[in-house]
């Protein structure tokens, strides 16, 4: 089990994030100081393309003004 996110726009091809529960709390508890510092790392690396994703899914809700769908 684990966390997705997506917009509640009814397309399936919309882009979309997902984490496990642990992987979650891992990425909610580093700071952007951290990653630039660790960016070799390659959980940090994933990290960081995980708030890209996640970045993209808010821009397309606010774009579309459609809700963001906690799964």
């Amino acid at each position: 089990m684990g966390l997705i996110l997506f917009p509640g726009d009814g397309d399936t091809t919309s882009p979309h994030v997902a984490w496990s529960y642990s992987g979650f709390n891992a990425f909610r508890h580093r700071s952007a100081h951290e990653w630039h510092e660790q960016a070799a790392d390659p959980l940090v690396r994933q990290h960081i393309d995980d708030a890209r994703q996640l970045a993209l899914v808010l821009r397309l809700c606010i774009e579309k003004d459609v809700e963001l769908i906690f799964l």
